[in-house]
Order: C-alpha cells, then structure tokens, then sequence
C-alpha cells in the first residue's frame, strides 16, 4: 500500500480564485488584484504552505461547486495499529483518511 494521508478541507463562499492565479496564491505577498477591499498583508496563504511542506505534505485550492474556494490540506498520517479501530475520536471533526 501507499503512504497513509490525512486531508483537511476549508471551504469558503468568496469570490473563488481563478485558475491563472491558483499558484500564485501561495506566493509571498500575493493579493489578488480583483478584491480592491482586501485586507492583509498576503502572507497567510504562503505562511501556511511552507508550514505544511515542512511537516511533508501539501496545500492547493480547488474550485468548490456553487461557487467559492476549498482549500486542501494533506499531510502524511502515523496511524498507530494498535488504535486504528479508533481514528476520529471527536465526532464533531471530520477528518478522511486515504
């Protein structure tokens, strides 16, 4: 089998991100040109990225049907075997294991 992942979703409503900016997003001091009222230094995003990379996984934002971003967390997940029958523990997070 492949390497065991954790994925976390944050889905937003906004105005979404276009596809030529998708990358660029993560960049440092990126604000997108379209929200004349952001607020922000544009660090938050790139922030993030380089925090997930240091702990071996990745950040990337989709496009969320309706409208809006979802922005997708994956990190690599020690699943202890002993434990494995109880992954979730909290109901109230959702969490997929792949």
């Amino acid at each position: 089998g492949g390497e065991d992942t954790v994925h976390f979703r944050v889905l937003d409503r906004g105005a979404g991100v276009p596809p030529e900016c998708k990358d660029k997003v993560f960049e440092r001091f990126y604000r997108m040109e379209s929200h004349l009222r952001a607020v922000g230094s544009g660090l938050g995003l790139y922030v993030s990225k380089g925090i997930i990379e240091a702990h071996g996984g990745q950040l990337w934002v989709e496009d969320r049907p309706g409208g809006g971003s979802i922005f997708v967390v994956q990190l690599p997940a020690e699943v202890d075997q002993a434990e494995s029958g109880n992954l979730n523990p909290d109901p109230a997070v959702s969490v997929s294991y792949t």
